[in-house]
């Protein structure tokens, strides 16, 4: 009797209770929480089935975090082709337009510049008109020539080109809005950093639209400042380590971008400025500019206290020998 009480109680302990843990854990396991684990306490048959439970789960849960990554990198895939086709759509639609509207705008403008070499203004307001005339299609030409830049994304024709020589360049460019708008210039522009392979016209287009902004977001005055510098830094896409690159920082002190707007400033067709200030066009066409000469750009601001856009490109010490000056782009 005593010995047959003891086995009943050896065996509730060593072998009953194990497998009723074990089977505890496998009804969580069936309910979803891959966390479950069973105590290996043991050595023998019931240890190893302890340990290959636990086993079974790890794998288990690696197996659903894998999953769910490949789920979500579909739903990313998915969702840049979805921006492509729309993009490529705007982008159809942006180069007829501007074919359909640049050939009339030409003519037009032509008119004008023929009614003022004839003296047809009778000078006084009637030239001033035409002037006005002529100044606003251009404006409209700068429109038309950025829907066109955007649906085209033309590959940058690469050279030995001096950075600082492109952004003194712009400087010279917008120096009478600069004056106009009561804007105070400060430049760190180095003439001892490494040389670029790149499309002098194409950065010249990405800095003078970075620079309009920062005017255009200082309508009271304010400090404009532009420094030039070669710092190590890590690709934000890339994953590899740091690596040398020429940073360009352009910093205003004007009305800064609320902080739900940072997110789509790349975008298309975006803009924060009142209807008919902009198309929405130049941050996007930077942005593609940069990217396709291997770097990015980032944007720090904050509404009241201005706006800080450093674009970062990977230099090259094969561009070093170009003459001062030789990049800028004329206008």
């Amino acid at each position: 009797m005593t010995i047959g009480v003891t086995l009943l109680i050896a065996t509730r302990v060593h072998v009953s209770q194990p497998i009723e843990a074990l089977v505890d854990n496998m009804r969580h396991v069936a309910s979803g929480d891959l966390a479950a684990r069973v105590p290996v306490l043991r050595r023998d048959e019931i240890g190893r089935l302890a340990s290959e439970f636990n086993t079974m789960c790890e794998r288990l849960a690696h197996a659903r975090l894998s999953l769910l990554e490949q789920q979500e990198e579909r739903r990313q895939i998915e969702t840049r082709m979805r921006e492509m086709d729309r993009l490529a759509s705007l982008g159809r639609l942006a180069a007829g337009l501007a074919h359909e509207i640049g050939t009339p705008l030409n003519v037009i403008r032509g008119r004008a510049e023929w009614l003022l070499r004839r003296g047809a203004g009778a000078g006084g307001a009637g030239d001033k008109y035409l002037r006005t005339i002529a100044d606003q299609i251009d404006r409209i030409a700068g429109i038309v020539r950025n829907m066109l830049d955007f649906a085209r994304e033309r590959e940058p024709q690469l050279a030995p080109t001096r950075l600082t020589g492109v952004i003194e360049g712009v400087i010279e460019l917008i120096g009478h809005r600069l004056e106009e708008a009561g804007i105070r210039l400060e430049t760190e522009l180095p003439d001892d950093l490494p040389g670029l392979s790149a499309d002098a016209h194409q950065l010249h287009e990405v800095f003078l639209n970075l620079a309009l902004n920062a005017v255009d977001a200082m309508p009271h005055g304010g400090t404009l400042r532009i420094c030039v510098a070669c710092v190590e830094v890590a690709h934000p896409e890339w994953g590899e380590g740091a690596q040398p690159y020429l940073v360009a920082a352009i910093e205003d002190t004007g009305t800064g971008i609320p902080a739900e707007h940072l997110g789509r400033v790349f975008d298309p067709f975006f803009t924060t400025k009142d209807v008919g200030e902009g198309t929405g066009l130049g941050l996007s066409i930077a942005h593609g500019i940069v990217r396709e000469h291997g770097g990015w750009i980032e944007i720090e601001s904050a509404p009241g206290h201005g706006t800080r856009v450093t674009v970062h490109l990977p230099f090259d010490h094969a561009a070093m020998a170009v003459p001062l000056g030789e990049e800028r782009i004329a206008t």
